[in-house]
C-alpha cells in the first residue's frame, strides 16, 4: 500500500479516502490494528480518526465473536486476499 501511496500521493490519498461518506472504509496492518481511517468511517461508526487510530479492529466485534476468533478469521482472509469486503452489524 505504500507504494501506492507514494506515487499516488499522500494528501491525494487522504481526500480519496474522506470523500467517500456513504461507506466505512478502514485501512489495518497485518496484526488488524487500524493505520487509517476513512470520513465514511467516521459518519457510519461514529468514532472519530484520533479515537479509533492505532485500535484492534476486534473492538468491532461482540465478545462472543472474539471467542469464536471471528476477528482472526477476517484478518486471516485479509491476509489471503489482499483485502475483505463484507457486511454486518459491528459494535
Amino acid at each position: 500500500m505504500s507504494k501506492i501511496i507514494s506515487q499516488f500521493g499522500q494528501r491525494n490519498y487522504n481526500l480519496l479516502l474522506d470523500s467517500v461518506k456513504d461507506h466505512a472504509i478502514m485501512i489495518v496492518d497485518t496484526n488488524g490494528y487500524i493505520t487509517n481511517w476513512s470520513g465514511g468511517a467516521e459518519k457510519v461508526n461514529g468514532y472519530t480518526e484520533r479515537e479509533i487510530v492505532g485500535k484492534h479492529l476486534s473492538i468491532f466485534y461482540t465478545d462472543e465473536e472474539v471467542k469464536k476468533g471471528e476477528p482472526q478469521k477476517h484478518l486471516e482472509k485479509t491476509r489471503d486476499l489482499g483485502r475483505l469486503e463484507y457486511e454486518g452489524y459491528r459494535v
